[in-house]
This record gives structure tokens, sequence and C-alpha cells, in this order.
């Protein structure tokens, strides 16, 4: 998880290609407040996957969370 506990959580689902890309982002968000977790495209269940992501980011104590999908991991986002 990048950033520290806040109210403001962002999923981001990315194809593999573009996890290391995407970490950047989610670096300067978590130092703009929010905290974020990335995610390659997951394989098998993606919804499940997705869930249990924001359902961290919940128990860290985000309000609210926001999913943000790029190529292939955008259907997952969606799920």
């Amino acid at each position: 998880v990048y950033g520290t506990r806040s109210e403001r959580g962002i999923v981001i689902v990315a194809d593999d290609a573009e996890t290391s890309a995407w970490a950047q982002v989610a670096a300067e968000l978590g130092q703009a407040g929010y905290q974020v977790i990335v995610l390659p495209r997951p394989e098998g269940d993606a919804a499940a996957t997705v869930r249990a992501a924001s359902d961290r980011l919940s128990q860290r104590g985000a309000t609210g969370v926001v999913f943000i999908g790029s190529g292939r991991g955008a259907t997952a986002a969606l799920e």
C-alpha cells in the first residue's frame, strides 16, 4: 500500500507491463494524502481480487475508494 492511512483510497488495476509505471503514480498519490494499491490484472476471479484490495483500504480507514483500470485491467476495475 502506498501512502499512509487516509479516508481516501485508490485501487489501480493495470496490465502487467504497466504495473511499474503505475507504481510511480501511486507513490505520488500516496505523498498527496491517498492510500493506493496497484494490482496487475488478476487471473481468475478478478472481481474478488479487486474487492479484496478495496476491503484492505477500508480496513486502513478509507471511507471512499476509487477504481482505475488501465488496458486489460480496466475490465477488472469495473467488475
